[in-house]
């Protein structure tokens, strides 16, 4: 079995608070970009699993059907994906508890009327290794028990949610990758808000869970309350990027980093110090954006280019 790890190095936002993260496998000759870069970081986890699954996850970019950024998510939900035969995810990442409480263990389908669709590749078939990830040393730590409890639960979510891109097999089984003719207008938006408060109320749950910090019950109405706000607002910057298209996307990176800022300063009216930093791994004064400048900059821009597979 083939070894898997989480890589990150910080990015230039948030005075180099967040981390990208990218999966190499083996000793790091081969690596998953997951929109990014895909060397030069650190090791913050590791498991073992098969890299040629992951390899099927990946697809031929190593975004793992995260189609848009910042929309279906962010380099973190690439990571989550690639990682399922390790059965770990990016959780060391500075910042990854905070784009799993927005964009979901493994990213999102959007609310713009079904523009921006995420399968999620399963590829349950698909065993065995890369050549190019053959590796003798040991997985660097055990799977948590919490921690498999909430990647199983956010896939049955997903199966529950969007059995159409849900992709369970190699040879496509288990998904139709296309949204149901029903499932547009007002419906799909609000199927897509009904898929991300469910997302975020597993989060809550499982940080509760892995921290011994369980919340009460006014924090977490309180909670779910600015995770509804958050998503409705969201939906109407999407649903005006998908009408605009591209020469909007300027505009729909800063509203994005506003409400993520904003989403914090409402978690942390709602939850005293302690209870913030077991929800989001953050200390409660400090404030992250997810978008990272160099990948919007080298997806959005007119004229840009791009990356390709994330391999070295």
């Amino acid at each position: 079995m083939g070894v898997l790890n989480v890589c990150c190095y910080p990015t230039s936002i948030a005075l180099k608070a967040a981390d990208h993260a990218y999966v190499p496998c083996g000793d790091g000759a081969y690596a998953w970009g997951c929109w990014g870069g895909n060397s030069g970081g650190t090791v913050v986890r590791s498991g073992t699993g098969s890299t040629a699954r992951a390899e099927a996850i990946a697809g031929d970019k190593g975004r793992a059907g995260i189609t848009h950024y910042l929309i279906n998510g962010v380099c973190h939900q690439s990571a989550n994906r690639i990682l399922l035969p390790a059965r770990i995810t990016a959780n060391n990442a500075r910042g990854h508890l905070l784009s799993v409480s927005i964009f979901g263990l493994f990213g999102r389908p959007s609310a713009g009327l079904g523009l921006f669709l995420a399968p999620l590749y399963l590829h349950g078939s698909t065993s065995g290794d890369l050549d190019a990830c053959i590796y003798q040393g040991t997985a660097a730590s055990s799977n948590a028990p919490p921690e498999q409890a909430f990647i199983e639960a956010s896939i049955a979510l997903y199966d529950k949610t969007y059995p159409e891109l849900l992709v369970k097999s190699s040879d496509g089984a288990g998904g139709s990758h296309q949204a149901p003719d029903q499932q547009v207008g007002e419906n799909q938006v609000q199927r897509t808000a009904e898929f991300n408060i469910e997302n975020f109320k597993l989060f809550v749950k499982y940080r509760a869970v892995a921290r011994g910090q369980m919340f009460s019950t006014i924090q977490f109405h309180k909670m779910m309350v600015a995770r509804e706000e958050f998503e409705r607002s969201r939906e109407v910057i999407e649903i005006e990027f998908g009408e605009i298209g591209s020469g909007g996307w300027q505009d729909f990176v800063r509203k994005f980093d506003d409400l993520t800022l904003h989403f914090q300063d409402r978690l942390a009216q709602i939850l005293p110090p302690q209870d913030y930093e077991a929800l989001l791994d953050i200390s409660q004064e400090r404030r992250m954006v997810l978008s990272d400048p160099e990948i919007v900059e080298s997806v959005y821009a007119p004229g840009s280019k791009p990356r390709g597979p994330g391999r070295r």
